[in-house]
């Protein structure tokens, strides 16, 4: 048992931030891009027609096999990942905000996999989508594609539930269990400008490779290199069980991510301030990690810097049904998945579904046209900088210099590879 005065030392150690002073009015736009990312994220999983509910919801319209996950905790070949549509959906927006304010160069990738509804739903709204694959147009009939096609047939991603190669913006396909922490340090190595958020859950930093990966700051020099800001989303629950980081209290996540080399903030003790808690948080990240840039890049580099990092805490299958047949849904392991998995069948699952859709108000986010309201609009960064469209991604491949191997070559009449080795090993 911890005492007293181990638990006000941690306590000291968590980074302490004033959230009152952030103005409702500019987080607007990025919470009202939010709900528009969660509306789709639940569309994509359940509709086959009706993407923006222009009627009324029928079980016709709805696909008869569910496919995809909206509380993220499959345990099986491809992953073991604990983040929620909705926590990719917050990070992604709040993203945006630090890209629009300080014109950082910045990707994001995102571990949990399967939080495929969640990428390209931010990835259609910013229009990165459509720039590479012009089907999925921000109109009506490139809503309709996005939400009917996911884990379809032929459809995007290639009827599967997390994203690949095929998707903008992602350098780390969605079965690799456990790598997206040390995929991150690898994109920012070398590439002084970049900022990489590299969005790990909680199950996910359980595995071996993500355990190691913390401590590649170690390695990361300031000077030449880019940074990483770590986001564990601890939502506390896998596939029917808690995680090891759901057992631990918030001191007992600040001594460990401590002792690793990081300055830790904690979001998300509060869900009715969240909002302002993860805009100020980034707004500090960023701030702590140009001291340490700048810092080293003038000649007076920093001892042993320590690195921002943040555990983002919210519940599980946050926003969606709170309760299905008298069993809690959000904040449970029940969210999983998809969490009104009868919902063609069950008049009580479809009946939740329709106030779960409704509950995001998408009239409010689509215009006539289906187009996403110029609100949302606000909340996307230029061209340039937008998270899917960034060169870092998808515009990097250079072929090796390499010397010509033919003069290497020897006569395929030749008895014996050796001979003709050790002359060119003689001859270097």
């Amino acid at each position: 048992m911890s005492t007293d005065s181990e638990i006000s030392q941690a306590t000291r150690l968590l980074v302490e931030l004033d959230i009152s002073a952030v103005d409702a009015v500019e987080l607007k736009p990025f919470v009202t891009l939010q709900r528009a990312a969660n509306y789709l994220a639940c569309a994509m999983i359940f509709l086959q027609d009706n993407a923006s509910l222009s009627r009324e919801l029928v079980q016709e319209d709805i696909k008869s096999r569910l496919l995809g996950h909206w509380g993220l905790s499959q345990l099986n070949l491809y992953t073991n990942n604990q983040c929620t549509c909705p926590g990719i959906n917050l990070v992604y927006a709040h993203a945006n905000r630090l890209i629009k304010n300080h014109k950082v160069p910045t990707i994001l990738v995102t571990g949990p996999g399967h939080g495929a509804p969640a990428n390209l739903a931010n990835l259609y709204l910013e229009g990165s989508l459509s720039r590479f694959y012009p089907e999925y147009s921000l109109d009506t009939k490139g809503l309709s594609q996005l939400v009917k096609r996911f884990s379809w047939p032929g459809g995007f991603p290639r009827s599967r539930s997390h994203v690949n190669a095929e998707v903008p913006g992602q350098i780390h396909e969605g079965g690799e269990l456990g790598y997206a922490l040390s995929v991150s340090f690898g994109a920012a190595m070398d590439n002084p400008d970049l900022l990489v958020i590299s969005l790990i859950g909680d199950g996910e930093a359980e595995t071996g490779p993500t355990a190691a990966a913390w401590h590649s700051i170690k390695y990361l020099d300031p000077k030449e290199s880019g940074a990483v800001l770590p986001i564990l989303h601890l939502n506390g629950f896998k596939i029917s069980e808690k995680t090891i980081f759901g057992c631990m209290d918030n001191h007992e996540l600040a001594a460990l991510f401590t002792g690793y080399g990081y300055r830790v903030r904690i979001v998300g003790n509060n869900l009715e301030s969240i909002q302002e808690d993860m805009a100020v948080s980034l707004d500090w990240a960023y701030s702590e990690i140009q001291k340490i840039q700048k810092a080293a890049r003038s000649g007076n580099p920093l001892y042993k810097p320590r690195w921002p990092m943040i555990v983002l805490r919210s519940p599980k299958g946050w926003t969606g049904p709170k309760e299905a047949h008298g069993s809690p849904i959000e904040g449970s392991f029940h969210a999983h998945q998809v969490p009104l998995p009868n919902v063609k069948k069950d008049d009580e699952e479809f009946c939740l579904l329709k106030n779960w859709l409704h509950s995001y108000h998408p009239e409010q986010l689509f215009d006539s046209n289906g187009a996403p309201v110029e609100e949302i609009m606000q909340a996307i960064p230029s061209a340039e900088f937008r998270m899917g469209q960034r060169p870092e991604i998808y515009a990097k491949y250079e072929p090796l210099d390499l010397a010509d191997w033919k003069k290497f070559a020897v006569d395929e009449k030749e008895a014996s590879e050796m001979k003709p080795q050790a002359e060119i090993g003689a001859c270097a």
